[in-house]
């Protein structure tokens, strides 16, 4: 099941895709336009349940945005919880 939604955060578009296996559980790929070129990377819960950065060797601004995500991520999480629903778009911080 994949899920995608969009959110502006410090004049950025972010778009997520959630990911749900029922091996690997469910994380994010997240893309984002820096510098002219598009950067992909993912996004996973620890066991903390703390949304962590998984890929490395990013543009350091990205991990600047991280607690930013991870907030997105848990508003979301939760929405779909609560609500059944996920949201598309609209999102901003």
């Amino acid at each position: 099941m994949k899920e995608y939604f969009v959110a502006t955060i410090k004049g950025k578009l972010f778009e997520f895709k959630r990911i749900s296996t029922s091996s690997f559980g469910t994380w994010y790929t997240i893309s984002v336009i820096l510098n002219n070129e598009e950067v992909k990377y993912s996004m996973n819960n620890t066991r903390k349940g703390v949304w962590k950065i998984i890929t490395q060797r990013l543009p350091t601004v990205i991990y600047s945005f991280e607690s930013d995500l991870c907030d997105l991520i848990e508003k979301n999480e939760m929405n779909e919880k609560q609500t059944g629903y996920w949201p598309k778009f609209g999102l901003s911080l």
